[in-house]
């Protein structure tokens, strides 16, 4: 599968902040940011309570205000043990 159009990509550090700020999240590290900022597929692991859950609501809040591809979706997989 083709990487999307990073110049289209519709998540910015404004958009970030701004959902931070309404929502009181604390997205404000570099680890988080990035996977906020990506346009690829992540896997996300961390130790329970780390916010995880958290990162990937807010990655899709940020997908819905923003997207613009009438004919494209987003497919979301979780797991656990």
């Amino acid at each position: 599968m083709p990487m999307p159009d990073l110049l289209s990509w519709p998540i910015t550090r404004e958009d970030i902040a701004a959902l931070a700020r309404n929502e009181r999240l604390n997205l404000d590290d570099e680890d988080r940011i990035g996977v906020l900022l990506s346009a690829a597929s992540i896997d996300v692991q961390a130790c329970p309570g780390s916010g995880k859950t958290t990162l990937v609501a807010a990655k899709l809040m940020l997908l819905a205000q923003n997207w613009a591809a009438p004919d494209k979706g987003v497919c979301v997989l979780s797991h656990t043990n």
